[in-house]
């Protein structure tokens, strides 16, 4: 008998584009055309049978026990990254104490974005605490619930001179 090939299309779902390949049904899968796709603010978990990221891992070391064509299904794990508030000369009044410098703090791409320092927290003698700026001295570049970052990011507070 001869082994039949069947041909395995990639959904990147939303990722990159992959080609389409060919496997011999009771063998390895072996490596698939070209490099994992990529997707902004996402890492590559790998191929799955099911679109919702369920089903089975399809990996080099599977053995094909399909015998029709079929679809893999890329699986993303959305990153985290760093989000550094810098209080650019100001303080943040927590309880009976200030605190100058930064604070650190974590955000999960594609979820909601919060600012966890309220703004009536920040002060800094002779200015008004705007808001918080992806540039340094820069109040045309303020951030707020709608952003969204793909890469460890410095926030920087923004004051008005009163």
């Amino acid at each position: 008998w001869t082994a039949h090939d069947f041909t395995v299309t990639f959904d990147s779902q939303g990722g990159s584009a992959v080609g389409t390949t060919t496997w011999t049904y009771d063998e390895l899968f072996g490596n698939y055309p070209g490099s994992d796709p990529e997707l902004a603010g996402y890492d590559f978990a790998g191929w799955y049978t099911e679109a919702n990221g369920d089903g089975t891992l399809v990996d080099a070391t599977s053995v094909n026990s399909v015998t029709e064509d079929q679809t893999l299904y890329a699986k993303w794990t959305a990153n985290v990254y760093a989000i550094t508030y810098n209080f650019n000369g100001g303080k943040i009044h927590v309880g009976t104490g200030y605190y100058s410098g930064t604070y650190q703090d974590t955000w999960t791409f594609n979820t909601a974005f919060t600012i966890p320092i309220t703004s009536s927290a920040m002060v800094r003698t002779g200015y008004t605490f705007v808001g918080w700026s992806t540039v340094q001295d820069d109040g045309a570049t303020l951030v707020d619930g709608s952003a969204s970052f793909t890469a460890d990011t410095i926030l920087y507070a923004f004051w008005s001179p009163n």
